[in-house]
């Protein structure tokens, strides 16, 4: 189900929120969009952010997961690592993630963060469709 988020411990909260709220990976994942984008009441705090991003990941949601694996191929908000970064989104890939297949899609097409291979890329290009195709 989630986590209890305790006003009175987590004031960051509440200007936002009336009582409560139970924490899951979905709204975990939108704290921490509120807090990298500064707003919705929230402040610009990106260290916010990455902390709300990996409870999403830590509580199911595919989407924290992909923003951790891109944060750590960009360097952004935390230090850059590559490696780590395109392993979290290749285990994303495993999952079905849509958004890690496009991402790694376009990486192993063009070679960004990895050495180009062009099977790969299509392999899970065709993945991809195959999981759109299944939506339908």
């Amino acid at each position: 189900m989630g986590k209890v988020l305790d006003f009175k411990k987590q004031p960051e909260f509440s200007r936002n929120y009336k009582n409560s709220i139970v924490l899951n990976g979905v709204n975990a994942t939108q704290i921490g969009f509120n807090y990298y984008c500064g707003k919705d009441g929230f402040p610009f705090d990106k260290n916010m952010a990455f902390k709300y991003f990996s409870m999403g990941a830590d509580l199911g949601c595919p989407e924290a997961a992909w923003i951790i694996g891109y944060l750590y191929l960009t360097g952004d908000i935390v230090e850059q690592n590559i490696k780590k970064g395109i392993s979290i989104l290749e285990k994303e890939c495993r999952k079905n993630n849509m958004i890690a297949l496009a991402y790694m899609s376009k990486y192993y097409e063009f070679g960004h963060y990895v050495k180009a291979d062009t099977e790969k890329a299509i392999r899970y290009y065709l993945k991809i469709k195959m999981i759109g195709d299944m939506n339908i």
